[in-house]
């Protein structure tokens, strides 16, 4: 289902449909499933130009031009703020994310529709950018893990709206901030970033006109979550360079 940015939370009636085969997986979860196909894409860029896939990262022009390094974004790369949120070290690193990102993706498209997804996990992505720039600026930071917690805090965040539960969230949330404290090589502060992220955007974008303006128009309604999803996400953006510099 989609629907329009900014129009309030939007829960479809009854069961949402089932893909029938990847055609009906592309109809129905178009964001899920071209943010999953993106990211694929540039992974298999990088294994080619580095000729490895467990190395992809290594001597390939696309990954060292696009991960997240807040020295080269404080001297105006800008781009790696999002594009680092498509590079993954390897394919464990891009499976474990997928899958994540599958899972999460499909639950909360089918709720706010589509263009809503597709802007909580933009603001997701940029959050978690902000959270690594912040507390560790001279790593170098890969992966879609800051949009996907974002997805987890955006569930939390809308949970209460449409008064459904959110353990289920609460306990993924849990579980992957354990493993970023115990697993080497994780960005903690990237993913606690993404989740704040994604908290904010859902917020913006469809709890303050969806809880506000409940008499208002959908159009009105439409706008000020626009305009308020755009202010959060410019803000994340400014912090990231502001912080890189």
């Amino acid at each position: 289902m989609t629907s329009n940015f900014g129009a309030g939370p939007v829960r479809r009636s009854g069961q949402p449909p089932r893909p029938n085969g990847p055609g009906g997986f592309f109809r129905f979860h178009p964001t899920t499933a071209w943010l999953i196909v993106a990211n694929v894409a540039v992974f298999a860029v990088t294994a080619i130009q580095s000729r490895s896939l467990s190395d992809n990262w290594q001597n390939s022009p696309l990954f060292a031009d696009t991960v997240l390094y807040a020295p080269s974004v404080g001297q105006g790369e800008v781009w790696r703020i999002l594009g680092s949120a498509f590079e993954h070290f390897g394919p464990m690193h891009l499976f474990a994310n997928m899958w994540m990102l599958l899972i999460i993706g499909l639950g909360i498209e089918c709720v706010v529709g589509s263009k809503n997804l597709a802007a909580i996990y933009l603001t997701s992505a940029v959050g978690g950018a902000v959270g690594a720039i912040a507390f560790t600026p001279d790593s170098l930071v890969a992966g879609a893990s800051g949009g996907v917690f974002g997805l987890l805090g955006a569930w939390a965040v809308l949970a209460r709206y449409y008064r459904l539960s959110a353990s289920g969230a609460l306990v993924l949330i849990a579980i992957n901030v354990g493993i970023s404290l115990f697993v080497p090589g994780i960005s903690l502060a990237g993913h606690l970033g993404g989740l704040a992220g994604g908290a904010l955007g859902a917020l913006a974008l469809l709890l303050v006109p969806g809880l506000l303006m409940r008499g208002a128009s959908t159009r009105a309604r439409t706008t000020t979550g626009l305009v308020a999803w755009i202010a959060v996400t410019a803000g994340c953006i400014a912090a990231a360079y502001v912080l890189a510099l």
